[in-house]
């Protein structure tokens, strides 16, 4: 709604109110006596002006300012539906489990390492048994190179329609001789403003006066990709499943 759309609702309640102040007026005219008409009319007709005229003034005061107001401070609409968020998915799991990474949007890489390795085995485990661990799938090369690289994989969150994936976190790498520790990210706090029109205008549009949805979420997908050597031997800890492509086991 523009500056003139907002104006046109308070011109209107500016009739209203006048339309019910001068029948008021004219019901009393013929009732009240001179003396108790001039008083009747001090009071309606000076302070009652001022107050309606001081309110208009709020409400057009209030529209100039509403027109300044940025329209879209986030995006909206961006949310995916449970159909695609599980066709990206499938997507994902199809082309990891396969080993054709490259067929991978290059957005859901959220980072990429080497590490030179010269040990006959590697534990990965997790710090705590109920922290929450990516998805680990691990593909054995063809040959013995003596180097380990990773892949982070991580799709997008939302936060009622707001892409808020950059804001999150991925788990922690510690290396520590022949052990990789996966160390659950710190909880992040997001804090929202939510900007809507004022009850007076939206009385005259089709939109909600009150929010009637709650703030919903989706978290990404989190995979982490290792290429191994190919006799590097894997021990996993209890809370850790580990995933192989093709018969890498």
């Amino acid at each position: 709604m523009n500056a003139v759309g907002a104006i046109i609702p308070i011109l209107f309640i500016f009739l209203i109110i006048w339309g019910i102040f001068y029948i008021i007026q004219s019901k009393n005219k013929n009732q009240l006596t001179q003396k108790h008409k001039k008083q009747r009319l001090y009071l309606s007709n000076k302070r009652i002006f001022w107050i309606v005229t001081g309110y208009i003034l709020i409400l057009i005061l209030a529209a100039g300012f509403y027109a300044f107001i940025p329209q879209k401070l986030t995006p909206v609409n961006v949310y995916i539906d449970d159909e695609e968020y599980d066709k990206i998915s499938n997507h994902l799991y199809d082309a990891i489990n396969t080993g054709n990474i490259e067929q991978i949007d290059p957005s859901f890489i959220s980072s990429k390492w080497e590490k030179e390795y010269s040990g006959k085995q590697l534990k990965i485990v997790a710090p705590e048994p109920n922290d929450i661990t990516p998805t680990i799938v691990v593909e054995r090369k063809a040959t013995d190179d003596k180097l380990i690289e990773g892949i982070y994989y991580k799709t997008k969150s939302y936060v009622d329609g707001i892409d808020v994936t950059k804001k999150i976190s991925s788990d922690q790498l510690k290396w520590s001789n022949d052990t990789l520790t996966l160390i659950e990210p710190r909880p992040v706090k997001l804090n929202f403003a939510l900007f809507h029109k004022d009850i007076t205008l939206k009385q005259f549009t089709e939109e909600p006066s009150v929010r009637e949805d709650d703030f919903s979420s989706s978290f990404g997908i989190n995979i982490l990709y290792l290429r191994v050597p190919k006799d590097l031997k894997i021990i996993e800890s209890e809370e850790i499943g580990i995933q192989y492509v093709g018969d890498s086991n």
